[in-house]
């Protein structure tokens, strides 16, 4: 993801924060999963920063394979840096999935419901 109009779509939809970062998540047209990183200058400096987003990258290419049909945002939070790469992984799997699972159950219970459902 790369618009702005994306991002803002995002931030109205599903969340799930864990340790490290917050996803959000809403439902698209797209056949395979389409991801977009925010990550703030108050997490760390550049290095830092583009360490964080190399590291998120890599677990999402790991993690988002059961994911299709819907967007995601990751907010990375500086925690993501000392996190075990192996545990990162398994918590993006984990809350996509449970995001995927609370999208797909709001728009079965209400028809076509629309993707902009707010959810803590």
């Amino acid at each position: 993801l790369k618009r702005r109009a994306d991002f803002a779509r995002l931030a109205k939809g599903f969340r799930k924060t864990c340790d490290g970062f917050v996803i959000q998540a809403a439902s698209s047209d797209a056949a395979v999963p389409r991801v977009g990183l925010t990550i703030t200058k108050k997490t760390g400096n550049a290095p830092a920063r583009s360490r964080m987003r190399r590291r998120l990258r890599a677990a999402v290419r790991l993690a988002a394979a059961d994911a299709a049909n819907h967007d995601f945002v990751i907010v990375a939070r500086r925690t993501v840096l000392s996190k075990p790469f192996s545990l990162l992984t398994r918590d993006i799997a984990e809350a996509m999935t449970a995001l995927a699972g609370r999208i797909a159950h709001r728009q079965k219970t209400s028809g076509a419901a629309p993707a902009t459902e707010h959810s803590g």
